[in-house]
């Protein structure tokens, strides 16, 4: 959906954490250190390869080029100058 309206709503991210949250919770069975640790890791991590895939499809779309890893990882190396930048997706997009 984020792809096709060029946007990225904070409530995906949200929803994202909840669900990294419940995974957790089911697979340790309790609460623990180790829960209160890795939930907000892997909640970071699952929404920044999020932007990742998110950025990519922009890029495949506007330069009309197939998926492919060595793209991905392009914009995963890049993925910080491009988050950093306010609309960073169109100057990536017109390199």
């Amino acid at each position: 959906m984020a792809c096709v309206i060029n946007y990225i709503f904070l409530y995906g991210a949200i929803l994202i954490g909840y669900f990294v949250a419940a995974g957790v919770l089911k697979g340790t069975g309790k609460v623990m250190r180790f829960g209160q640790i890795i939930i907000p890791i892997l909640t970071v991590a699952s929404v920044l390869f999020g932007d990742a895939i998110f950025y990519t499809l922009i890029v495949m779309k506007h330069q009309h080029v197939p998926f492919s890893g060595k793209l991905l990882n392009v914009i995963v190396v890049h993925l910080w100058e491009i988050e950093s930048k306010g609309r960073g997706v169109l100057s990536l997009v017109l390199r």
